[in-house]
């Protein structure tokens, strides 16, 4: 087939007439209309009718087959344009934008970004429900890493704190975190989550986020996809959990297609090493002050002890709580859930310079670096279950010491009187196993 002029795919009706490009996954639908995959998705995100004649549709986006004989003719005719519009997708679902242009949502003075407005159509109001512009470029060339621990993320935004390990469900409705999930499923499965806030919190480093709350957190958690649920009208019901923190990187935050999307840097506490962070000599037991080396081996025993004799009666298991009043003790519910750790988790909690009959600790890198996670994990089960305040939660988040933060969570759990409500728990399991036998 003779190549044709690549420019002119408009004039053989090969346009999209919502976002006005050549053609790409064309679907065409049952009253006979012609949109690109994504196009028609994201239209069918604000109604259920043809963005042309307005016929009902019935049709799901994603399991709807492309129109083949029209992606041949596209892909035929238009061989450079339609590979560009491969690379444009495939950069869209993986947020992979060049840096120096994504500096536009927060200004110097900290004044909200300003969102991407439609596209103009000339007054046709079909052309209003489908695609909007947005202000970074795509180009064609390789996305720009400054190292592999700094990457471009989506981010959803919620007045609540996560944190890793957390296991939570989201009911995805607003059309634009639809459009995010979309683009999501189809590259890592993977975007942040960031609390905001009406007002800034004291001692929280905010910056200011488009949408009905002003404040944002600077840190925050990433969330792997585990489960995804398609309704019918377009909604979904994901299952995700946090696998770890991140710092956003306040020029580089921008408003894409109505969400917020960041360059993001990656705290990775297993791969850190002493320099990076302080936690790996002390749980090696080569902290350099002596008197913090005792300290924290006293703080870890003590979580310890807690962790285990609250796993043993289910503390944190509302129906375990019996006839104590759970909010007396600041027990009350929060987003989600965290499985409680694991016995091996638990003693490797342990630091070179314990001796414990449970479990000796390992040493050499791998120890190391199971003994970082295993505290990182315990403090934040612990916070989890007893700091349901999301102001709190995210000042816990942003510590990047696990022993700091597991010394906030353990002064936490003794001014809530969490161990008098443990021992009575206690007490009451004991009776309770006396009266059956």
């Amino acid at each position: 087939m003779e190549t044709v002029d690549e420019q002119n795919f408009e004039r053989y009706g090969l346009d999209c007439p919502l976002c006005m490009r050549l053609l790409y996954e064309p679907l065409t639908t049952p009253c006979g209309h012609t949109f690109c995959r994504s196009c028609l998705a994201r239209a069918l995100d604000h109604a259920s009718y043809c963005p042309i004649c307005r016929t009902v549709l019935y049709v799901d986006s994603e399991k709807h087959p492309v129109t083949v004989a029209v992606a041949k003719v596209c892909e035929e005719l238009f061989p450079d344009v339609y590979r560009q519009r491969a690379i444009e997708e495939e950069r869209e679902c993986t947020h992979q934008f060049d840096a120096p242009a994504a500096t536009a949502a927060v200004a110097p003075d900290g004044t909200p970004p300003v969102e991407t407005q439609p596209a103009s159509n000339s007054g046709n109001s079909s052309r209003s429900s489908g695609t909007t512009e947005t202000t970074v470029p795509v180009t064609s060339g390789p996305a720009v890493t400054v190292n592999q621990r700094i990457r471009w993320l989506p981010l959803f935004l919620l007045d609540e704190a996560v944190f890793p390990y957390q296991r939570i469900q989201l009911h995805i409705f607003e059309p634009r975190y639809r459009l995010m999930l979309r683009r999501v499923m189809a590259s890592s499965r993977q975007f942040g989550f960031v609390a905001v806030f009406r007002q800034p919190p004291a001692g929280l480093n905010v910056i200011r986020a488009a949408g009905g709350h002003p404040f944002m957190a600077t840190v925050g958690t990433v969330l792997q996809v585990t489960d995804c649920e398609r309704l019918g009208d377009g909604r979904s019901l994901i299952d995700v959990i946090g696998i770890n923190r991140f710092r956003i990187i306040p020029e580089t935050v921008h408003i894409v297609d109505g969400y917020v999307v960041a360059r993001v840097e990656l705290w990775n506490e297993d791969s850190e090493s002493e320099t990076e962070n302080p936690d790996v000599a002390y749980l090696n037991g080569r902290g350099p002050d002596p008197e913090l080396r005792t300290r924290f081996v006293s703080l870890i025993r003590d979580a310890l002890e807690f962790a285990f004799d609250a796993a043993r009666v289910e503390l944190f298991t509302p129906a375990s709580q019996g006839s104590v009043s759970p909010e007396l003790h600041g027990l009350t519910p929060v987003l989600g859930t965290m499985e409680e750790p694991s016995l091996s988790e638990l003693t490797q909690c342990e630091t070179e310079s314990e001796t414990s009959p449970r479990s000796p600790a390992r040493s050499g890198p791998e120890g190391r670096g199971s003994r970082v996670q295993a505290v990182t994990r315990i403090s934040f089960w612990l916070a989890h279950h007893t700091t349901p305040e999301t102001a709190e939660r995210q000042r816990l988040l942003e510590m990047r010491s696990a022993l700091e933060r597991l010394d906030k969570v353990m002064r936490g759990v003794r001014a809530r009187r969490l161990p008098m409500l443990l021992r009575r728990l206690r007490m009451e399991s004991s009776n309770s196993s006396n009266n059956n036998e």
